[in-house]
């Protein structure tokens, strides 16, 4: 189990970052869609996220009917809300809470969204390593962002990873294939080093 070290946020960004890194970025809002059209009760949860968009709290209620249900996805979505009265540290506190529960259950976008945050040291202090680890996982089930950044971390043996180049090169050409750009960059600027130092 991870142990969390959930950082005070005396600002009032707490949600608007939340919804940045899973709204507001093409990337990801295109996993958290595909991730709620493969859930079977895809048009409760949607319904819920409209009412949460609109401002209506009671978005919460019918998420709780999922999650009693044990339906992991609409525990996700009601880590991206805030709550009635909440204010922002403790909204972030249940956020990050969430995602650690959410990781235990092996759910994908949560292993990928706490690694992100572990890596930038993002409402957690900053740990390279369990952001690896988590990468790691978030890769293994398949989620493209992911496979950049570990292999990445594969390719140059940081975040306390060994140095394994054939996988790293695998990594990067399976995000390559799933359309990540920054893998085919990074790509480029290795096979083009001495093109890519004179460019700048």
């Amino acid at each position: 189990m991870l142990q969390l070290n959930v950082l005070d946020h005396k600002d009032n960004l707490g949600q608007e970052e939340v919804n940045n890194m899973f709204y507001q970025s093409p990337f990801n809002y295109a996993l958290l869609i595909n991730e709620m059209n493969n859930n079977p009760e895809k048009a409760l949860l949607f319904k819920a996220i409209e009412k949460l968009d609109d401002g209506f709290f009671d978005g919460h209620l019918l998420l709780n009917q999922l999650i009693q249900k044990s339906n992991i996805d609409a525990l996700l979505v009601s880590a991206l809300y805030s709550q009635e009265n909440e204010n922002e540290n403790i909204f972030l506190k249940r956020h990050i809470l969430t995602l650690e529960k959410l990781v235990e259950l092996n759910h994908p976008l949560a292993l990928y969204a706490l690694g992100v945050y572990y890596d930038q040291g993002k409402f957690v202090l900053e740990d390279k390593n369990k952001a690896a680890h988590l990468f790691k996982l978030s890769s293994d089930l398949g989620i493209p962002q992911a496979n950049f950044i570990y292999g990445v971390m594969l390719y140059y043996g940081t975040g306390g990873m060994d140095k394994d180049t054939e996988k790293a090169l695998d990594l990067l050409n399976r995000a390559i294939a799933m359309n990540i750009q920054e893998a085919k960059e990074f790509l480029d600027y290795l096979n083009n080093p001495a093109e890519n130092k004179n460019g700048r």
